[in-house]
């Protein structure tokens, strides 16, 4: 789950995926998580502090296209936050269970290492809701 700190457009030009979106802006619902089944066409807005992440869930080609409003030239440093996506706190169901993920991504830390404020905030709310 990565947070460039800028609007991102997501959209599938081909296929199909499913769409984790995570809050991860200071606020009452960081920590949640949204997801969304996508297929060719469809598209997400995607404001600046929220992370996402994608899994191709075509069994033949997808196509995830992003459109930044930042400058993303290469080897320039856009200071993006990245969560790991199998993070069991956030637990993102994705839909297909034998991943195929990166060893960088994999071993990327959680969300209570990149947000740990943020993240005691939200066991507390957590905690709240559950008494």
């Amino acid at each position: 789950l990565h947070d460039d700190g800028c609007f991102k457009i997501i959209r599938i030009t081909w296929g199909s995926a499913f769409a984790a979106i995570a809050e991860f802006r200071q606020n009452d619902r960081c920590g949640q998580v949204a997801t969304f089944r996508l297929s060719r066409g469809e598209m997400l807005i995607i404001p600046p502090g929220m992370g996402n992440s994608f899994q191709a869930t075509d069994p033949v080609e997808t196509i995830y296209q992003y459109l930044v409003t930042t400058d993303t030239t290469p080897g320039k440093d856009v200071a993006t936050k990245r969560v790991n996506p199998l993070d069991q706190d956030l637990a993102i169901p994705w839909p297909i269970a034998d991943h195929i993920i990166s060893d960088q991504d994999r071993a990327l830390p959680s969300f209570a290492e990149v947000y740990p404020e943020r993240y005691n905030e939200w066991k507390e709310r957590q905690a709240a809701l559950r008494s």
